[in-house]
């Protein structure tokens, strides 16, 4: 059950604009919205992870100048 107020106006020069206010907790799902965010703020991971070996191997052959790589000299 989701409870909208709305309020309309005439401002000036004759534009007309509404308001749409929202209950905070008419339903839950903000808390349920923020419950999230910070359960997944809590299982964030900042430890480097290799997801593709393939990748890291090929990489690991490419030629490199300062760390970048380079095109083959042939």
């Amino acid at each position: 059950l989701k409870l909208r107020l709305i309020i309309a106006f005439q401002g000036f020069c004759g534009e007309s604009a509404s308001i749409h206010l929202y209950p905070a907790a008419a339903d839950g799902g903000r808390e349920a919205r923020v419950s999230r965010y910070r359960e997944k703020r809590r299982m964030r991971l900042f430890s480097k992870k290799i997801r593709y070996e393939v990748r890291k191997l090929n990489a690991e052959k490419r030629p490199r100048i300062k760390g970048r790589f380079v095109k083959r000299q042939q």
